[in-house]
C-alpha cells in the first residue's frame, strides 16, 4: 500500500527512477501505487495524441520527444486519467467540428484511440421516385425527404455530384456559418445526426463556434443556437467552444496558454489571442480557403 513517493524515499532514489523500474517490469504504477501523473506540473501532454495507436515502442517515443522513458509514461497515464475524469461526467463525450466544407467528430476509444469521423458539409438533389428510393436503400446510401424532395448529404452528395455533373452540389453552410438556402437546417440536423449519433443520459459534445467576422455582417448568435438545438434533439448536452480558443488550448499549452492562436477554415480564418488561459480577443474574416 506504499505510495511511490514513498518508495523513492525509502530507497534514496527519485520518483522517475522507480517508474523506470515499473516500466522494467511491466507493473501500472497507477493501480498498484496509487500514482497520480497529474502531480507532475512540469509534464505536458499534447504532444501525446500523435502516437496514440501508433504502435511505437516507448523507448522509441522517448528519443523523438528528447525525454526519459519515465517521463513519457507519466504523459501517457495524466492523459488516461483526463479521460477517465472526464467519463465520470458523460457517458459519451464527443467533439465536433462544424466546419463551411466537412464536419468533423472525435471521440476516445476504451482503447485509448481517438476515433475521427468525417463527412462533406454539401447536399444535393434528386429526382424522386420508387425506384431511386429502392437503390439508395441496397446501397446504404445516406438521403433525407423534404416535402417530397429527395436529397443526398455528405460524402455520398460529393460522390455522386462527380458522376452526374448536371446535378449541383450545394452546401448548407458558408463563410462558416449556416447559408441562407432553405433547406440548409434539415441538411446540417441529418449530416450532425450520421456523425454523432443517438446520446444518452449524461452525454456530452463540445462543438466549435467562430468569432463574429471583422469584414461581413454574420449572426454568429443564431449559428451557435441552431448547432446547439440540434445537439439537444440527438440527446446532448452542448458546449460551444470558440475556434480560436480552441486551437490555443492544444498549440499554447507549453507556453502558458499565451499567444496567438489562427485556424484557417474553408470558409473563415478564425484568431484568438490568450493570456494565461484567458481569452483577451476572438475575430475572425471571410477570406479563407473557398
Amino acid at each position: 500500500n506504499k505510495t511511490i513517493k514513498e518508495i523513492s524515499d525509502q530507497q534514496g532514489c527519485t520518483v522517475n527512477e522507480v517508474l523506470q523500474e515499473c516500466i522494467n517490469h511491466a507493473i501500472d504504477p497507477v493501480t498498484t501505487f496509487h500514482f497520480d501523473p497529474r502531480q507532475h506540473k512540469d509534464i505536458s501532454t499534447h504532444w501525446v495524441y500523435q502516437y496514440i495507436g501508433s504502435g511505437k515502442p516507448l523507448e522509441e517515443v522517448a528519443k523523438e520527444q528528447n525525454l526519459t522513458e519515465s517521463e513519457v509514461l507519466i504523459s501517457l497515464l495524466a492523459v488516461g486519467k483526463q479521460q477517465i475524469d472526464l467519463e465520470t461526467k458523460g457517458k459519451k463525450l464527443i467533439g465536433l467540428d462544424v466546419g463551411t466544407s466537412r464536419l468533423l467528430t472525435a471521440r476516445r476509444l476504451q482503447s485509448g484511440i481517438i476515433s475521427v469521423k468525417a463527412q462533406r458539409n454539401a447536399f444535393m438533389e434528386l429526382h424522386r421516385d420508387a425506384s431511386t428510393v429502392r437503390a439508395l436503400k441496397r446501397q446504404m446510401v445516406n438521403y433525407v425527404e423534404i416535402e417530397k424532395k429527395l436529397f443526398l448529404v455528405g460524402d455520398n452528395a460529393y460522390d455522386y455530384s462527380n458522376v452526374f455533373p448536371y446535378l449541383e452540389l450545394k452546401r448548407p453552410m458558408a463563410n462558416g456559418m449556416l447559408s441562407i438556402e432553405p433547406n440548409a437546417l434539415p441538411i446540417i440536423k441529418e449530416i450532425i445526426g450520421a456523425l454523432v449519433g443517438q446520446g444518452e443520459p449524461g452525454s456530452i459534445c463540445a462543438y466549435s463556434i467562430p468569432a463574429a467576422p471583422v469584414d461581413v455582417h454574420k449572426l454568429v448568435q443564431y449559428h451557435t443556437d441552431v448547432i446547439e438545438g440540434i445537439l439537444k434533439l440527438y440527446g446532448y448536452e452542448p458546449i460551444a467552444v470558440n475556434e480560436g480558443v480552441a486551437v490555443a488550448n492544444i498549440g499554447l499549452e507549453d507556453y502558458d496558454l499565451t499567444g496567438l492562436a489562427l485556424s484557417f477554415g474553408g470558409g473563415l480564418i478564425n484568431a484568438a489571442m490568450l493570456y494565461k488561459g484567458l481569452s483577451a480577443l476572438q475575430i475572425s474574416v471571410s477570406q479563407a480557403g473557398d
